[in-house]
């Protein structure tokens, strides 16, 4: 991987990351009525862990050697 394509990739997360936090904020205010909370970030957390993951896999399997 070239740097041209390293700085492409970091500066591509660097613009998901908003749009997790206002996607956040949407689901937050229109279904803190029909999910409780806890549940409600439980699953937050839950779906960035799984979209993240495959940017991070080959980085995560070289240091912890899955």
């Amino acid at each position: 991987m070239n740097t041209k394509t390293k700085n492409l990739f970091a500066f591509s997360l660097l613009f998901i990351q908003p749009i997790f936090m206002a996607s956040n904020l949407v689901v937050a205010r229109g279904g803190v009525e029909i999910v409780p909370p806890i549940s409600l970030a439980f699953w937050r957390w839950t779906l960035v862990f799984f979209i993240l993951l495959p940017f991070t896999y080959v980085a995560l399997k070289r240091i912890i050697e899955l």
